[in-house]
């Protein structure tokens, strides 16, 4: 029996029914992406074989690409009668685990009736409606943001497999770092990103301000004075209101690059293994209005929480006295301490780095991606941010216009070590839903 014979009966053999009450499975597509063209067939085949598949081109219908926080494709999503989703799945894919990804979804949202696996109540997010303002979002809908396209189904050995496995980042808050600068008895605070790791080293991108010597003549990153000191946390988020990483070891850092006009930096860390790391978005992604994205730092020092935001200026160009920088400016304004944290796609792409808070619009700048393209490309790193495709997913790309030059701004410098009274921010990752 042939491999393609194999993977026949085992799509026609659990296909489901064709009840208008089962979940479905949503997927999103675009006709100028080569994976999804190569998913055509498979597609197709378990659609023929009763598989409830509703096909969405992502360019046609932009708005339940939107709904869905669907950033790469082709992406696979099961959701339920009342479209909640159940669970997601990204990249090319052979039909035999694609099928067997619906059939597990399915099973959330009808577990056997002797089954105690359900018994927390793990339901799927109240139906979305669209709503532009992402604060309300609850701990498990975030945590399912997470983890799209984590649960792929093993594979027997006499099923096809695909060229490449399906690429997936870490969750964000696996990739966020504390970063201490040591200097005369006084600690400054930021945070940062993993963005690449090795088992003998790993690369952290975090913004320039953390090095910047005040009343001193400033020295080349090879040279930096200050000791730099990095926490680096267990990846789980534990508690709520909200939610946070542990710290669990601290090693020492070296600055390798960084740029004051376009404030972004880069240090080396040698903790003896590898660590999770994000990749950076690839040059063909854009920012755009209303984009939901994920931020991760250290506020004021503490341990790393995650939140929600909305893109609400794509492109800004120019600060006082600063007409090089660039940003992307995003609702909520960062506290201190989250100088340098990363700006994610809801995939965990890293699309932006923590600068500076904008008190007047309550809203935070955040260097773009093509400011930290700059300072990967003459360090020699261009690979760190080249596109993830074969069998692995593209990002969707959309054009952005809009720019505004900078207000009066506060940046949450690790330097400026006074805590910001502020109260307590609803969308942050693990909190409870606004009311």
């Amino acid at each position: 029996m042939t491999v393609a014979s194999l993977i026949l009966v085992l799509v026609t053999a659990t296909a489901p029914g064709a009840a208008t009450s089962e979940p479905v499975l949503l997927d999103f597509h675009s006709r100028s992406c080569a994976p999804c063209r190569q998913m055509r067939p498979v597609v197709e085949l378990l659609t023929r074989q009763g598989y409830p598949i509703k096909s969405i081109d992502v360019e046609r219908a932009p708005g339940l690409a939107e709904k869905y926080e669907v950033q790469a494709v082709p992406t696979f999503i099961v959701t339920d009668a009342a479209g909640n989703e159940l669970d997601r799945t990204s990249g090319s894919q052979p039909a035999a685990q694609l099928a067997r990804f619906y059939l597990d979804a399915r099973a959330k949202a009808k577990p056997p009736a002797n089954s105690r696996a359900h018994a927390s109540g793990d339901d799927g997010p109240s139906g979305q409606d669209g709503d532009e303002d992402d604060r309300d979002h609850d701990a498990a809908q975030a945590e399912r943001q997470g983890t799209a396209a984590e649960s792929q189904p093993r594979r027997d050995d006499n099923e096809e497999q695909s060229d490449e496995p399906t690429f997936k980042n870490p969750k964000p808050w696996e990739t966020v770092v504390r970063i201490r600068v040591l200097s005369q008895g006084a600690v400054g605070f930021g945070s940062g990103t993993i963005i690449h790791s090795s088992p003998k080293e790993s690369l952290i991108l975090t913004c320039a301000h953390i090095f910047k010597l005040d009343g001193s003549r400033q020295a080349p990153p090879n040279r930096f004075p200050r000791k730099i000191m990095i926490d680096l946390f267990d990846g789980k988020l534990h508690g709520e209101n909200p939610a946070q990483v542990h710290h669990e070891e601290t090693v020492e850092g070296q600055a390798v690059d960084y740029d004051f006009g376009l404030d972004v930096g880069l240090i080396r860390i040698r903790p003896g293994r590898r660590l999770p790391a994000a990749r950076v978005v690839p040059a063909h992604w854009e920012p755009r209005s209303r984009l939901k994205m994920l931020t991760v730092g250290c506020s004021e020092g503490h341990d790393a929480t995650a939140w929600h935001t909305l893109i609400v200026n794509p492109r800004m160009k120019g600060l006082s006295g600063n007409p090089s920088y660039q940003a992307i400016e995003c609702m909520i304004a960062p506290k201190q301490g989250r100088s340098g944290g990363g700006l994610f796609t809801t995939d965990g792409y890293v699309a932006g780095v923590c600068n500076f808070a904008e008190p007047r619009g309550d809203h935070g700048l955040y260097a773009t991606p093509r400011s930290i393209y700059s300072i990967l490309d003459r360090n020699n790193m261009m690979a760190l941010y080249e596109p993830v495709t074969t069998g692995k997913g593209d990002l969707l790309a959309d054009p952005a216009s809009t720019q505004r030059a900078a207000t009066a701004l506060r940046s949450p410098s690790p330097g400026d070590n006074r805590p910001i009274a502020r109260k307590k921010r609803a969308g942050a990752i693990g909190s409870s839903p606004a009311i």
